[in-house]
Order: C-alpha cells, then structure tokens, then sequence
C-alpha cells in the first residue's frame, strides 16, 4: 500500500506557489544582467550613456563594436581568448 502512494507523488509532484516565486525570481536575477549586456553592446559609446540601459538604442552597432574589440591593437583581444582557453583546456585535462 505504501509503494502505491510514494509512486502516485512521484507521478504527480505537489506544487507550492512559494517555490515557484522563488525560481521565477531566480531566474530573473540570473538572466537580466545577460539580457543587459547583449543590448548594450548593441549600441554606440554616446548611446551607452544617454539612452535607458534596458533598452535598445536608435543605432544597431553590434558588428562594429564586435570589429572594434577583434581589431584592437592588432587583434590582442583574440590572443588573449586563446590564452584563456589554452589554460581553461589544460586544466581541465590536467585534473583528469
């Protein structure tokens, strides 16, 4: 008779609206500040400070700046990145 009833709650899980605010407020604080920085590397320099910062600006300046950052003193920013994932890779093979 128990196995029955631990199986039925294992089918059909409670809900608590508490838990669920809690998630739902997780979430939020987990995703705006990437929602934040994809729209602001959407905009110009002068737009980053005078527009609203969850907001798109009047121009779409993503290639540019994404250009901007990969062209920077002779592409440092590329060198960096595969430092970056050199060591990320060889520390984790190095821990295996």
């Amino acid at each position: 008779m128990k196995s029955r009833a631990v199986r039925s709650s294992v089918l059909r899980p409670r809900k608590s609206p508490a838990l669920t605010v809690v998630m739902t407020l997780m979430l939020i604080y987990t995703l705006l500040p990437l929602v934040w920085l994809f729209i602001n590397s959407t905009k110009s320099g002068p737009a980053l400070f005078t527009t609203f910062g969850l907001w798109f600006g009047h121009d779409f300046d993503l290639w540019s700046n994404i250009r901007t950052v990969l062209t920077m003193q002779n592409g440092i920013y590329l060198r960096w990145f595969g430092n970056t994932a050199l060591y990320a890779f060889a520390g984790a093979g190095g821990s295996r």
